[in-house]
């Protein structure tokens, strides 16, 4: 019996991994949350964040867009994350929007880190320019540099309310 091996399979694309670099200071917005919403714009999922008191109504707001490249790619970690610590016990209200008034730039996300510390949840928001990672393939180099874009802290429903929310709009497609 004459023992055949697979032809080996030309790559027609080189692949390349680079670092992101991700700053731990400097976060322009840092910024406490218990309500938000999501919209969409232009294909992309554009998230508003709240500080909303009975008394006095939204003290504070910040919006951004979640890419959603990002989504696509995250959502098998995101629901193992969501599988390991239990989904929200509550759907949430997503309609929070904030007002135009109150924004002046609307950032793009294409990094998301979750974190969580007893009943408190954060998110680290960053952004990663795709100008940067083509001049780092142009110019050989490994690392790109991750821009900070905001912390948001909330609670831990909320966080896992977000998640849950922004896995469903990429579940839908």
């Amino acid at each position: 019996m004459e023992k055949t091996t697979p032809k080996e399979e030309k790559k027609t694309s080189k692949e390349r991994k680079l670092s992101v670099s991700l700053a731990q200071a400097a976060f322009p917005v840092v910024f406490f949350a218990n309500k938000f919403g999501i919209e969409t714009i232009s294909g992309e999922p554009l998230v508003h964040f709240g500080c909303v008191t009975e008394n006095a109504g939204t003290l504070a707001c910040f919006a951004a867009i979640f890419e959603t490249e990002m989504l696509q790619k995250e959502k098998l970690t995101w629901g193992k994350f969501l599988g390991a610590i239990g989904g929200p016990s509550s759907s949430a209200d997503s309609l929070f929007r904030c007002s135009s008034s109150r924004l002046s730039t609307v950032p793009m996300v294409n990094l998301v880190l979750w974190h969580r510390h007893g009943n408190s949840g954060e998110m680290r928001l960053y952004s990663i320019s795709m100008g940067d990672i083509h001049e780092s393939i142009r110019t050989a180099k490994d690392v790109v540099q991750g821009q900070a874009v905001a912390i948001i802290r909330c609670s831990v429903e909320m966080q896992q309310q977000l998640m849950a929310a922004l896995l469903d709009r990429v579940y839908e497609k």
